[in-house]
């Protein structure tokens, strides 16, 4: 079976990386996007989805009053919050109105990938058994359930525990910066940095433009792509 999955972010740059994630991991399929609460309910009314990721700040509304509203038109998909919200009292809330998972930014692809392997196995078993003994519903709902890491594969010479920290130096830069910005938020070489800067032009995740002032060289910022 193929998950059909639905992600609900409003920055282009974190939705980017949650849907390469996505389709790193076997069994799941990225399915559309939405960055408001009113176009995310749309969505979500109006097409069949397994599997939906929410966060909780939304260019209009939030995912915690999207949940809720899920929830009431009992709408038949299962959700999991990735979100940087991490006051108790609301996971304890959005608990209680059964997300399946809570996955707090910044986050590594292995915690992604162990939640969606882990939501396909309790998936595939509740389908597959018509009767649970109590082992089994310990195993599937106290995340005992193994599950294997998979390999996630970037260009030659990048590693992705260096791109999450580039995106997330990204995250806390200006609109408009450059590589010396960057540079004094990561503790990496240009070279290096220019190695991802460019990864990410490719994948049309920022741009560059090339500056030039009355005096010197011409100095390239670099923009996130909206």
């Amino acid at each position: 079976m193929t998950y059909q999955t639905l992600i609900i972010e409003d920055d282009p740059m974190v939705l980017y990386i949650n849907q390469h994630y996505l389709e790193k991991v076997p069994g799941f399929s990225f399915a559309g996007s939405a960055t408001t609460f009113d176009d995310g309910l749309h969505l979500l009314t109006n097409q069949s989805f397994d599997l939906v990721l929410v966060d909780v700040h939304l260019i209009s509304g939030n995912g915690f009053d999207l949940v809720k509203s899920i929830r009431q038109q009992g709408l038949d998909v299962d959700i999991i919050m990735i979100t940087a919200a991490n006051e108790s009292q609301d996971i304890q809330e959005m608990l209680r109105y059964g997300v399946v998972d809570y996955i707090l930014k910044p986050f590594k692809f292995e915690r992604f990938q162990e939640s969606l392997l882990q939501f396909a196995e309790r998936n595939q078993r509740l389908t597959e058994q018509s009767h649970l003994s109590q082992k089994t519903f310990d195993e599937l709902y106290n995340n005992l359930a193994t599950v294997s890491p998979l390999p996630i594969e970037l260009e030659k010479g990048l590693t992705h525990q260096t791109l999450e920290m580039i995106l997330d130096a990204l995250e806390k830069l200006p609109p408009s910066f450059t590589i010396n910005d960057l540079s004094q938020s990561v503790e990496l070489s240009h070279v290096s940095i220019r190695k991802y800067i460019k990864y990410l032009e490719e994948q049309k995740i920022i741009s560059s433009s090339i500056e030039y002032g009355t005096i010197g060289r011409p100095n390239t910022f670099y923009r996130k792509v909206t």
